[in-house]
């Protein structure tokens, strides 16, 4: 498959939101998952890689959070908020502007804009 991926990742102390969308901007996968604090280190990192396979193509990630060092808690970055970049995903750490909860359509128009 030649279709490029894009995932937008947001976590907050609540819930942790995750938007994927294909080039034509076609949501493909859509969910609402438990805070970074409440689930396996390696649940992130598993979840794009089993992602990236079931698409059979690399991911272009964009982890959009309120603190770079808040960016670590999902084992996507190093401590200084520079993201990972693997066989299956290539990670963009983005702070998030100003203080409110992101949703859907935030992460909506960051994949839209495309990330790389």
């Amino acid at each position: 498959m030649d279709t490029r991926i894009r995932v937008a990742l947001a976590p907050t102390p609540k819930t942790t939101f995750l938007l994927a969308t294909n080039d034509l901007g076609t949501e493909i996968f859509r969910a609402r998952l438990a805070p970074p604090l409440q689930m396996n280190r390696w649940a992130a990192p598993t979840l794009l890689e089993g992602l990236s396979l079931w698409c059979q193509t690399r991911l272009y990630v964009v982890l959009f959070v309120d603190d770079e060092a808040a960016s670590y808690d999902l084992q996507l970055s190093d401590g200084a908020g520079l993201g990972w970049n693997t066989l299956f995903y290539d990670v963009e750490v983005v702070l998030r502007p100003g203080p409110g909860r992101p949703g859907f359509k935030e992460l909506k128009q960051i994949c839209r804009r495309g990330i790389r």
